[in-house]
């Protein structure tokens, strides 16, 4: 990927890279305020992308463990 510069405002340029079996991608995304906007192209697709810029939390708190439950009608006929 190319990094062009319009001005202070990074572009990300991807031009006509081929992968095989996948088919020809093209891409233009600026960066500009915390936010980026862009479009694609995938051989005869294309479309629009845009977004927000977030850093990566890194005090992320271990993930949650799930409870077993039991499945339904488990405890059925235990008269």
């Amino acid at each position: 990927l190319d990094v062009r510069w319009a001005g202070e405002t990074p572009v990300i340029t991807l031009d006509r890279l081929t992968i095989p079996t996948l088919g020809t991608f093209s891409a233009r995304v600026l960066i500009h305020n915390g936010r980026y906007a862009g479009t694609w192209q995938h051989d005869a697709i294309g479309g629009h992308l845009f977004g927000t810029v977030a850093k990566v939390r890194t005090d992320k708190a271990p993930a949650e463990k799930a409870t077993p439950r039991e499945p339904p009608g488990a405890d059925a006929g235990s008269d």
